[in-house]
């Protein structure tokens, strides 16, 4: 028992040469505490960026739909009012010419096969 006893007395003599540093526990969690509320209101920032660059993709492709529809019907109105000019172009490569004296010819009713 003289030895165990020894032993304890040797282990407490070198446990208590041995100096612990002293950790400041409340500058420490006053550090925590700001780095949390930091951390925070960055998480909230970030959302809110999140959240307005989507309420803008989703406006912007709003504004594309409306704009390819005007386009669309922009095409259509054009290809319409330009068709005439294509015709009369292409008519005109063709030599095609205006007629001025048309004769139609007179058919009589009994000449005309009809349908049983």
């Amino acid at each position: 028992m003289s030895s165990l006893l020894l032993a304890y007395k040797t282990i407490t003599k070198k446990a208590s040469a041995i100096s612990i540093p002293m950790i400041p526990w409340k500058t420490v969690s006053i550090l925590a505490g700001a780095a949390a509320v930091a951390l925070l209101v960055l998480y909230v920032y970030w959302v809110m960026q999140l959240t307005q660059g989507a309420f803008l993709i989703k406006n912007y492709n709003k504004e594309l739909g409306v704009l390819s529809q005007e386009n669309r019907a922009l095409e259509a109105d054009f290809a319409k009012a330009n068709i005439g000019d294509t015709i009369v172009q292409r008519a005109h490569e063709l030599s095609f010419q205006r007629s001025t004296d048309i004769k139609y010819l007179q058919i009589i009713e009994q000449a005309v096969a009809k349908a049983p």
